[in-house]
């Protein structure tokens, strides 16, 4: 088991985003984004791996969603959900 790792962050709604294309190799540079990102409007980006595999994020603040794919596309798709609580 290994403690690296390296995404790469694309915005998917504000495409001229300074950080679109930056890298991310720590869980603390991956917790300062989402800090940063957490007063804007809801918007999806991606986190992409080295690994071949991509999580798409649907952001709102303090909830969201985030879908588990292979980075060119192809299924299978695991999509996060919740309970509601009620």
């Amino acid at each position: 088991m290994t403690d690296s790792m390296s995404l790469t962050f694309e915005d998917l709604q504000q495409l001229d985003n300074p950080m679109n294309g930056a890298h991310l190799e720590t869980v603390a540079a991956i917790a300062e984004l989402f800090r940063s990102l957490r007063e804007r409007k809801p918007f999806l980006f991606e986190l992409r791996g080295d690994n071949g595999f991509m999580l798409t994020v649907g952001f709102a603040g303090n909830c969201g969603s985030m879908q588990y794919s292979p980075s060119n596309g192809s299924p299978p798709y695991l999509m996060a959900v919740a309970d509601d609580g009620r």
